[in-house]
């Protein structure tokens, strides 16, 4: 189940951030490790057009987060993805996770088309999108750097 994510829960997205690789993993260069909850607040204030989500059990317990930015008229971007404790990932919940908002982005966001960026080299994050209907987007993907080295992101796209 999915539900917008507030200040309360920012001790629960910290715990799960515990080093700056992971934080680049999920969210890009956006944020800096150690990520605060300043950081956050901030980038809500600047994107307010922006939601973000955390999927929880059924009680309430957190297990993912991860975000839907409106592109275009019909497309939204995933972004912020990661299932949080590390001995959650790889049991399918990412997978359920992800197509929760992408229900949540065909209802609410009237989205056709749902994009996503990921590290090239992050394979179980690469499965977990493909079984849930993603495929590479050819041509499309872009160079980030972290800490002095350069990764390559794949775009991914899913459409309804």
């Amino acid at each position: 189940m999915l539900i917008p994510y507030g200040p309360s829960y920012f001790p629960v997205l910290r715990s799960w951030i515990n080093d700056p690789y992971l934080l680049f993993q999920c969210a890009g260069t956006d944020f800096s490790f150690p990520l605060d909850e300043e950081q956050i607040l901030q980038y809500q204030y600047r994107h307010p057009d922006r939601r973000l989500y955390l999927g929880v059990w059924n009680d309430q317990t957190p297990f993912a987060f991860g975000e839907i930015i409106p592109q275009s008229v019909g497309s939204v971007r995933l972004a912020r993805l990661l299932v949080g404790e590390a001995q959650s990932r790889g049991k399918g919940w990412g997978e359920s996770f992800v197509k929760e908002l992408l229900t949540e982005a065909k209802t609410n966001f009237k989205a056709h088309t749902v994009d996503l960026f990921v590290l090239q080299e992050n394979l179980a994050a690469i499965r977990c999108y493909s079984k849930a209907g993603f495929s590479f987007v050819e041509g499309e993907g872009l160079v980030l750097t972290h800490e002095g080295k350069a990764y390559q992101i794949l775009k991914m796209r899913h459409r309804s």
